[in-house]
């Protein structure tokens, strides 16, 4: 993967938060110009990077999830014919998830729980899409990280490179005391994310 992928990937990060957002005009209803996020949705606002939920709404507080995720990636990679090999119980075929799901099974941008659960539904977490953005922009591995954060016992085994990765490029809270990586991503965490990713390594 590489960053044609991501620019497709940011620009569309959220046009499916139930497949029917709409662009806003003017600054969102929802989102305090005093909110720690209200800078990074301004940016994604002007940049067409998310979309709102409404023309006057931005739902900062909606959670993202894996299915909405690899969809997302899928459609912005053409739509590429995949095989029907994946053994996922939770994947039914037909959903409007599935060759997205296989897509990313195969390609392993995002990998499932287990041999036969990829959790299609469930709310995307922290360490999930840094995982996904690590991936996209080359796996690049980094040594000798020392996290500042009381968590770090909390983060998952294949989420540690891409975790380091984004500690070293500031995608992450460096004045946080906790990461929680395991915690959901909503909508205002995933513009903090692209924000901090487009400024730090495009500008």
């Amino acid at each position: 993967m590489n960053k044609k992928v991501l620019s497709l990937f940011i620009a569309a990060i959220t046009t499916l938060t139930s497949f029917n957002a709409v662009m806003a005009e003017t600054s969102y209803t929802d989102v305090a110009e005093t909110a720690p996020y209200a800078e990074a949705v301004e940016y994604c606002r002007e940049n067409g990077l998310m979309l709102g939920t409404s023309g006057t709404e931005f739902s900062p507080d909606v959670n993202t999830s894996r299915a909405m995720l690899v969809t997302i990636l899928h459609r912005y990679e053409n739509s590429p014919e995949v095989s029907d090999t994946i053994s996922f119980s939770d994947v039914e075929d037909g959903s409007w998830y599935y060759d997205a799901v296989c897509w990313a099974a195969d390609t392993g941008i995002i990998e499932g729980y287990d041999a036969e659960h990829f959790g299609p539904l469930d709310t995307l977490t922290k360490e999930q899409i840094l995982s996904v953005l690590w991936r996209i922009d080359g796996e690049e591995q980094i040594s000798n990280t020392v996290l500042p954060y009381s968590d770090t016992q909390s983060i998952s085994s294949y989420a540690v490179n891409a975790i380091n990765w984004a500690y070293t490029n500031e995608i992450i809270d460096a004045e946080s005391d906790t990461l929680k990586p395991q915690s959901a991503v909503t909508r205002s965490d995933m513009a903090v994310i692209l924000y901090r990713y487009c400024v730090g390594r495009w500008s």
